[in-house]
């Protein structure tokens, strides 16, 4: 369905498994994150700049093989192929845009048990002012209008 819609010239916005749908779709390869768990407030950077943020994420698998066509946006040590876009096709995220830091905090006391201490931790002590959660939503935005 993904290859269906590319090749429609239709626009898609892809966020957590989503983003990883697409890559395999086009040519990546996905798996478990070498380094574990990323829960929480993620900070991804670019040499640039261009696309520095926080986000809140929460995930165990991503993409790592990067599909061809791809340009990478933003990423982290944790997570290198965070935010990618696919030309005029795609714009994805590995993190959730939508999150807020409470809502981490119910996922780590409903669903965090196979979490390490630290990683509890880290992924509460949250706080949404750093989250670029508006900046995102623009991005988003923006992307979908000019097409």
């Amino acid at each position: 369905m993904i290859r269906q819609i590319r090749a429609s010239g239709r626009p898609m916005v892809g966020i957590c498994f989503g983003h990883q749908a697409i890559a395999k779709a086009l040519g990546g390869a996905v798996g478990e994150n070498p380094g574990g768990w990323v829960a929480g407030a993620a900070e991804y950077r670019t040499n640039e700049g261009a696309y520095d943020r926080t986000l809140l994420a929460w995930h165990k698998e991503q993409i790592l093989t990067l599909p061809g066509e791809a340009e990478i946006l933003s990423g982290s040590s944790a997570c290198p192929y965070a935010i990618l876009r696919y030309g005029d096709a795609a714009l994805t995220y590995q993190a959730h845009p939508e999150f807020t830091a409470d809502f981490v905090r119910g996922l780590v006391a409903t669903r965090g048990q196979h979490l390490p201490d630290a990683i509890k931790s880290a992924a509460c002590s949250a706080d949404d002012k750093e989250i670029a959660r508006a900046k995102t939503g623009a991005e988003i935005a923006a992307f979908l209008k000019s097409r």
